[in-house]
């Protein structure tokens, strides 16, 4: 059944190229609960129906954070170029990794030092990730321009590609790699924001970046397709590449559709 305030395909125009995303399921404006959920809800008594109309907007509301956080992610690391992948771990013993307040501060404060006395252009987008044991972090970083930065070659080659340390990272382990696309890094990076992520850091920074990223106000329209496959069918040979990606904390999947810059998109 179709939902008036909902939209199945999103079209972001990134002034360098178009992406389009197609949703599983469809996408509701503002947090609403959709007719469907209250279709679902129509054999529970009064009382019962609005304990779970509010666990709904509860779960909503997190997941809308979520979304947020990852779109505003999203849109600075896509309006960037980047060179190398980084990520930094903590040594216990030195730094306790379960302050989140204090490996942020940690992190900022020597990215900052980089850009102050090794790489005036330095730029760099920081994401934080939960270890597997719910309590620890660490740090997740793409850098550009990095200037003088000392990189030594760790001996590991992974997936081909040649993995370094970074010496200047006192606090852990670190390890940094070549990007071979931004586009798709800008994806991956936001992998790491998670429901749980969102509920631990509320009123929170959930990323940081440095000044000098560049920063833009992407052009979106939206609507509800009945068959979304039109876009593959109008589109098919002006396609980069597709990627399907599972967002399991809204129960559904999105395909990401870069688009030739050349082309411009149409209603369909």
């Amino acid at each position: 059944m179709k939902d008036d305030n909902a939209y199945n395909f999103r079209v972001i125009d990134y002034g360098d190229s178009v992406q389009v995303r197609l949703y599983s399921t469809p996408v509701l404006r503002g947090g609403q609960v959709s007719k469907l959920d209250r279709l679902q809800l129509h054999d529970v008594s009064d009382d019962e129906f609005d304990e779970l109309l509010e666990q709904k907007r509860q779960e909503r509301s997190i997941n809308s954070s979520v979304n947020r956080t990852k779109n505003s992610i999203y849109a600075v690391a896509r309006a960037n170029e980047w060179e190398f992948f980084v990520t930094l771990t903590f040594d216990r013993s030195k730094v306790d990794s379960s302050d989140y307040n204090l490996i942020s501060s940690k992190s900022r404060k020597w990215l900052n030092h980089l850009k102050t006395r090794y790489a005036p252009d330095l730029k760099y987008l920081a994401v934080p990730e939960l270890h597997a044991d719910g309590k620890h972090w660490h740090i997740h970083v793409l850098l550009s321009n990095i200037g003088s930065i000392k990189l030594e070659d760790s001996g590991i080659v992974k997936a081909g590609k040649k993995i370094y340390n970074l010496p200047g990272w006192k606090y852990g382990f670190s390890t940094a790699s070549m990007i071979e696309s931004s586009e798709r890094v800008s994806s991956y990076i936001c992998k790491y924001i998670t429901k749980e992520l969102a509920t631990l850091t509320q009123h929170r920074k959930r990323f940081w970046s440095s000044a000098n990223c560049v920063r833009f106000k992407d052009c979106v329209s939206d609507e509800f397709l009945d068959d979304p496959g039109l876009i593959f069918e109008k589109y098919g040979d002006s396609i980069d590449y597709i990627k399907k990606v599972k967002c399991p904390v809204v129960n559904r999947s999105v395909t990401y559709v870069e688009i030739s810059k050349e082309v411009k998109t149409e209603k369909l």
